[in-house]
């Protein structure tokens, strides 16, 4: 398993790296094959036309290269651990839809 973390605007802390990283482990859980995973996590500033103030906005991206196919799930949300959550429960639907489909095949 290959896992590459990356941050646009936000500094890495020990603490969100170790999250991302539970929660694929237990996703790779459901795959048996060699898993190349790309997450990266990024801050939006944003303006708001009728308040005219800032606000922040957590993006996440995460693509997975299982094989030949390729994996996307992204999420924003105020709050960077519910788009961490939001993407980790996307991607675990679409892995187990793939490994469905791998089953009835056989």
């Amino acid at each position: 398993m290959d896992i590459t973390l990356s941050f646009r605007h936000i500094e890495a802390s020990p603490s969100l790296e170790s999250r991302i990283k539970e929660k694929l482990n237990r996703l790779t859980k459901i795959l048996n094959e060699n898993v190349s995973i790309n997450w990266i996590t990024s801050v939006e500033k944003s303006k708001s036309e009728s308040e005219k103030l800032l606000h922040q906005t957590h993006k996440s991206e995460v693509g997975i290269q299982v094989g030949k196919t390729y994996i996307r799930a992204s999420a924003r949300d105020n709050d960077i651990y519910k788009t961490i959550d939001e993407v980790i429960k996307k991607l675990r639907v679409q892995l187990q839809k793939r490994k469905r489909s791998f089953k009835r095949r056989k």
